[in-house]
């Protein structure tokens, strides 16, 4: 933070609750993020690709079996960031917004209040009997599992999910199960997930918007008064429940 008399008084940390940097910037908070929702590695999922044919785009042979990310790729990202990708995928009819890549999880994870605004219950669940760590102090049993077709772009995979119940600012952690599925390259710092489809390739751009949303999130309020986050349903309206007091 830095001594008192040299704190810019122009930029306020709610992290912090003091001056000298913005929120947005913190890396104080960032830490804190991270090391609240990255669960250690625990379990490796199988994954089934979904029969149901994508739409595909225009053949380009230049394109087909080769992915590459550049400084080109920059373009629409906001530099100097330290933002992790965050991402949209569709799910049981809806677009699930706030969705954090995590390359170091090896298991995907949803949370409960997420569960519930795409319309399942309880009884959707199966049976999970393994831990999770990471989370907190203690280790967290999942409330149990689901496996859903997951969509990005005009490519579908089917994931198991573990469900818990835990405040978070994200609505879905992905890992690298579902990249590996996927066979996708995704790149922190140019904001970017790219990935192989039949006949070519596609892309899926993180939003930086999102990411700092999430950290001001956790910045105003305690882990467990945290809401669930955004879900856009096909008509476009917006579930906005984010960070309200019941």
């Amino acid at each position: 933070m830095g001594p008192p008399d040299i704190r810019r008084r122009d930029r306020r940390c709610e992290y912090h609750k003091d001056h000298g940097h913005n929120t947005n910037s913190c890396y104080a908070l960032k830490d804190h993020l991270e090391n609240l929702l990255s669960p250690a590695q625990i379990h490796t999922i199988q994954l089934q690709p979904n029969l149901s044919k994508p739409i595909t785009p225009i053949k380009r042979p230049h394109e087909t079996g080769k992915i590459s990310i550049d400084n080109i790729d920059l373009d629409r990202a906001t530099l100097p960031h330290v933002d992790p990708p965050v991402i949209e995928l569709r799910m049981n009819r809806f677009t699930v917004e706030r969705v954090l890549i995590n390359q170091g999880n090896t298991s995907e994870i949803m949370y409960y209040k997420t569960f519930i605004k795409l319309g399942f219950t309880d009884s959707d669940l199966l049976p999970a009997d393994y831990l999770l760590f990471g989370f907190n102090a203690n280790p967290e049993y999942p409330l149990g599992k689901i496996t859903l077709p997951v969509q990005a772009g005009t490519r579908s995979v089917n994931v198991e999910f573990l469900v818990i119940k835990l405040p978070s600012p994200y609505n879905l952690i992905i890992g690298r199960t579902w990249l590996h599925a996927m066979q996708a390259m995704p790149s922190t710092y140019h904001q970017l997930l790219r990935f192989l489809i039949e006949y070519g390739i596609e892309h899926i751009q993180g939003s930086q918007k999102s990411a700092q949303a999430c950290y001001l999130i956790a910045a105003a309020k305690r882990p467990k008064e945290l809401k669930v986050n955004l879900i856009e349903v096909p008509n476009r309206e917006r579930l906005k429940d984010i960070g309200k007091n019941p």
